[in-house]
């Protein structure tokens, strides 16, 4: 990607945490459905061999003892899901843990949803853990971050909380600054924002179940109104179908994938 000349740290005029997901409760989960949506949200960041990701496959450093861990989203406790989950992210480092933790943890729930042995609830619950804990981390690890700086949005219908806050922790843990604009941004306000910002990049995610036609027609406004010299990330299945970029614009599938 393009990285300025300069180095200095980035003072985000803004907190780097959403502030609406920021002011949620654990016990709303109606608020949570609609901040962080269902697991679909981050589906797409999955290796697409969902068995080479079951926790019980990668008993390295970082590995969770997955009957402790998965009785703990039964029942929903809070204090055992928090506490397993944060050891093995200050074990493992923030990298670590999205590719080896955390990303298995979220397909195994799936799994085991999809076959009925976990509760539509419990995944919420795991989905709202895990958030918070990204939040935390990231608010700390953006304080020495600095540039280029990538501003991260979901476009116009899209609530890709999810898969947001995974990029942006990422981003996070490489040390590049980043902004989160939350999701469902206009075009509008995201080339707005990203002039106003002095923006390197702009990082879009997409669900995957979002339509191709109304992708089509919001990046095409998007690729009509960012400066050229502003680059566009664009992560998600969703747009995989896309032929002709421009070039300042990067498709990835994977957090992996991402052009740090």
């Amino acid at each position: 990607m393009r990285v300025r000349a300069d180095s200095e740290v980035v003072m985000n005029t803004r907190s780097a945490v959403d502030p609406a997901a920021a002011a949620i409760t654990l016990s709303d989960n109606a608020r949570a459905t609609h901040l962080y949506g269902d697991f679909s949200s981050a589906s797409h960041f999955l290796p697409r061999d969902s068995a080479s990701t079951a926790i019980e496959a990668r008993p390295n450093a970082q590995h969770i003892d997955s009957s402790v861990f998965f009785s703990s989203l039964h029942k929903q406790d809070t204090e055992i899901t928090r506490s397993m989950l944060t050891q093995a992210c200050y074990r493992a480092g923030m990298r670590e843990f999205l590719l080896h933790t955390c990303l298995p943890l979220l397909g195994t729930a799936a799994r085991q949803r999809a076959a009925g042995t976990l509760e539509p609830g419990a995944q919420q619950f795991l989905v709202r853990q895990l958030c918070t804990l990204l939040q935390t981390e990231i608010e700390q690890l953006q304080q020495t971050a600095r540039k280029p700086l990538v501003l991260l949005a979901s476009m116009p219908g899209d609530h890709d909380y999810l898969g947001q806050l995974l990029i942006a922790a990422m981003l996070s843990a490489q040390g590049l600054s980043m902004q989160r604009m939350g999701a469902d941004v206009s075009i509008e306000s995201i080339v707005s924002t990203a002039d106003e910002m002095n923006a390197d990049a702009v990082a879009l995610t997409f669900s995957p179940d979002w339509m191709s036609n109304a992708v089509d027609t919001a990046l095409t406004e998007l690729f009509r109104t960012l400066p050229g010299n502003v680059d566009i990330w664009l992560g998600g299945y969703a747009v995989s179908h896309i032929e002709h970029l421009p070039v300042n614009a990067y498709r990835f599938n994977s957090l992996e994938e991402l052009p740090l």
